[in-house]
């Protein structure tokens, strides 16, 4: 797993299995970090019994960076791991430098600043959404949890929401008044905020798992568009909850960014397990349309693309980490040692197929089972000098025709 974002300055940070690396706009290295010591150094959270959990020790063979994230005006940087732990740095002039580091319940799968960024927002692979204090230190804000629930009583932070369903993206609105969350189960969620208990608005068009979305104002339209497995871009007016366009469908999606240059908006979108990006114009009409301007590959599977600046995409992949430039395809590689770029071939996404798997087909199933349940009843009956018996029940068959028909189950 590797991941890519940007800041308002320029700056990308691009994460390699356990390290992080921050680039300027031309994709020269400043400064690079390797999370693990630090995540190692985080107490273990405890059992009712005050000993560690030492089941949380298994992490460290395949440690990784999973979410990255900017501050919007500040200088901070936060990253989730593996470790279910979250690190909060400062960029200090080209350096990176830790600012605060807590333990979290689960493991993340995205995360966000708040529009403030007084809070980081961690989406998790439980389905639960929760956001922690960038300034406060562990433990000291614990209002929401139950305190019989001991799972959850070693944890700070504030529970914002929850499906049942793995979270898969977060974002906030451009006005910060509302948080975008995508989900395993093919929506988008709208809650306001802070009064994240209100579901403002649920989104339903796609038809398989949603794990990209971002936000853009489109004349004076403020849209956010979203994309997943079933390979089609979505534009909504999240406000209202109505799709108000979609693309052509291009394959399973990995990510969607932004670029915005004068009144024009664009999409760079990653195609999935490809080193293939697509550049499309966000065309304002009756409905959102998408043209695309041009396709570009670079050399490996790319993981992460982020916008950095205007006409410039940073990316990793499998064969580094660069800056591509959208005028003329030039790309600017960054001088990554030997030891990351062995790192980046070799890593692995850790949820290899978001697709879910549900038999639904199961009826035959149960109701075998159901009537061994019954006959084993009714014998306990006859044994007992009772008369009474269930009814037969029926199972389902198809015929040769592809029709269900009802049969009746011999005693």
């Amino acid at each position: 797993m590797a991941t890519a974002s940007s800041s308002n300055e320029g700056l990308t940070l691009v994460s390699a299995g356990a390290f992080v690396h921050l680039l300027n706009v031309e994709g020269r290295i400043l400064s690079t970090v390797d999370v693990l010591p630090i995540s190692k150094a985080v107490p273990l959270s405890t059992n009712s019994d005050g000993t560690e959990k030492k089941e949380q020790l298994k992490f460290h063979d395949a440690f990784q960076v999973l979410a990255t994230s900017f501050a919007n005006k500040s200088n901070l940087v936060a990253v989730g791991t593996t470790a279910k732990t979250v690190v909060i740095f400062e960029v200090q002039g080209d350096s990176l430098v830790e600012r605060r580091t807590f333990r979290i319940p689960k493991t993340p799968t995205a995360l966000v600043f708040d529009r403030e960024d007084a809070f980081i927002v961690v989406a998790d692979r439980a389905g639960v959404v929760r956001k922690y204090s960038v300034e406060v230190s562990a433990k000291e804000n614990k209002e929401h949890i139950d305190e019989d629930d001991a799972d959850e009583t070693d944890f700070e932070g504030d529970f914002i929401c929850s499906a049942i369903s793995m979270m898969l993206d977060v974002k906030f609105s451009s006005c910060g008044k509302y948080l975008l969350v995508t989900d395993r189960d093919e929506k988008m969620r709208v809650h306001r905020y802070p009064q994240t208990f209100v579901l403002h608005q649920l989104c339903m068009a796609h038809k398989d798992y949603v794990n990209t979305v971002c936000t853009a104002a489109v004349g004076e339209k403020q849209l956010a568009f979203t994309a997943g497995g079933d390979g089609v871009i979505i534009a909504w007016d999240y406000v209202e909850g109505v799709e108000v366009g979609r693309s052509e469908t291009f394959g399973a999606l990995r990510r969607l960014r932004v670029v915005q240059e004068g009144g024009v908006t664009r999409l760079v979108a990653l195609l999935n397990n490809s080193s293939m990006m697509l550049e499309l114009e966000v065309v304002n009409g009756e409905k959102i349309t998408f043209s695309v301007l041009s396709k570009r590959e670079v050399n490996g599977r790319v993981m992460d693309i982020t916008v950095p600046s205007e006409g410039k995409v940073a990316f990793v992949s499998t064969g580094g980490a660069g800056v591509f430039s959208l005028d003329d395809s030039s790309i600017e590689w960054s001088e990554l040692g030997e030891e990351h770029k062995k790192t980046l071939e070799e890593l692995k996404d850790p949820i290899p197929d978001m697709t879910k798997k549900v038999a639904f087909d199961n009826m035959n199933e149960y109701l075998q089972r159901k009537q061994k349940k019954l006959e084993g009843r009714n014998k306990k009956r006859k044994n007992g000098n009772e008369s009474i018996s269930e009814p037969p029940l029926k199972k389902v068959e198809e015929d040769n025709e592809g029709m269900v028909e009802e049969v009746t189950v011999a005693e």
